[in-house]
């Protein structure tokens, strides 16, 4: 066993007997003591759960405000159930000529749209079909297969202008015109645009 010399406990307290307890309740209490680097490691764990916790709470927040919102905001499909409404736009692309070149085609259903957010205007834009083509096709017979083939569909001429309307199956009015967007520039190629739109079933943007 180990000796200690009878004044190696001296500088720790008055009496040598002090000393030595001072000394034993000194190294007791930091045996007793948890290791460091279980200290850290305990940190760690409860900060990385205060993280999970804020993370959880930020998750059922954002879910409760989805389920809020696909409450209160009508979807897509409902302001044109089945595509009814844009089914019965599309054939009017039959108004273009033999030889059109199709540059770029939309058919878009509608959106939930508003007038610059402004409260009392939010509803639905309207369904439509638009076209974009040229074609080497004069003007006259251009404009005449259109109305031949629009008339045909159950559409009606509106006048002076190259428009038409035909009422729907819902009882809305949907409108078709042919505007002739510019001459290609050495040629004779023209550009045209076809534009066919009905109202939505439901709510309509108002007040732009």
């Amino acid at each position: 066993m180990w000796r200690l010399s009878p004044g190696a406990w001296a500088p720790l307290a008055p009496g040598r007997n002090g000393g030595m307890r001072s000394l034993v309740c000194t190294t007791m209490s930091r045996l007793m003591q948890p290791p460091r680097k279980n200290v850290d490691r305990m940190r760690a764990g409860r900060l990385l759960e205060t993280q999970s916790s804020r993370m959880v709470a930020m998750g059922l927040l954002l879910l409760a405000s989805l389920v809020y919102l696909g409450f209160w905001i009508p979807r897509g499909p409902e302001a044109d159930p089945g595509g009814r409404v844009l089914h019965q736009l599309q054939p009017a692309a039959q108004a273009l000529p033999s030889d059109a070149h199709v540059i770029y085609r939309y058919d878009l259903e509608p959106k939930w749209d508003s007038c610059d957010g402004r409260p009392g205007t939010f509803g639905w834009d309207n369904v439509f079909l638009q076209i974009h083509f040229e074609s080497r096709t004069s003007t006259t017979a251009l404009v005449e297969h259109a109305d031949q083939t629009l008339r045909r569909l159950g559409w009606s001429h509106t006048g002076g202008q190259v428009g038409w309307t035909k009422q729907l199956d819902s009882g809305s009015v949907a409108n078709a015109q042919l505007s002739n967007a510019a001459p290609v520039q050495g040629g004779t190629t023209q550009k045209w645009n076809l534009f066919v739109a009905a109202p939505p079933i439901g709510p309509q943007v108002s007040g732009c």
